[in-house]
Formats: C-alpha cells, structure tokens, sequence
C-alpha cells in the first residue's frame, strides 16, 4: 500500500539510509551494517534535509527519492 512507503520526517530519522558512509564497515560487505548491533546514529535517514527526499502530497509525509515513486 502506497501509504506504507510514506513517513512522517521523524520516522524516517529513524530508518537506515542504504547511501550512508559508516566507518568500520567492512569493504566487501558492500557497507551493510550486519556486524552492528545497533545502528550509528549518523547512519540514520537525514529525511528533508536531504537532497533525495520528497513530500508526498500529504504535506506532513514523505518518501526517499532514491527509492522512486511511490504512487
């Protein structure tokens, strides 16, 4: 369902973003964070702050653009 893929800006502050640069992760794990058990901070989603967010028209949600379009 499309409004699953819809976050307010404090949800998606506490997703993952595939795009962060974590340090310590290992190179051939294509920088997955498997070996953490819990998720550095600054690996988080930045949401609006962002270049890749968009909002969705619901002007209190949206989505990763680097995901495409949810609709």
């Amino acid at each position: 369902m499309i409004r699953d893929n819809l976050k307010t800006e404090e949800e998606a502050r506490e997703t993952w973003c595939p795009d962060a640069q974590v340090m310590g992760a290992e190179p051939t794990a294509g920088n997955r964070l498997w070996h953490y058990e819990r998720l550095p901070e600054h690996s988080n989603c930045l949401a609006s702050k962002c270049m890749a967010w968009r909002w969705a028209r619901r002007a209190d949600r949206g989505y990763c653009g680097r995901a495409g379009t949810p609709y």
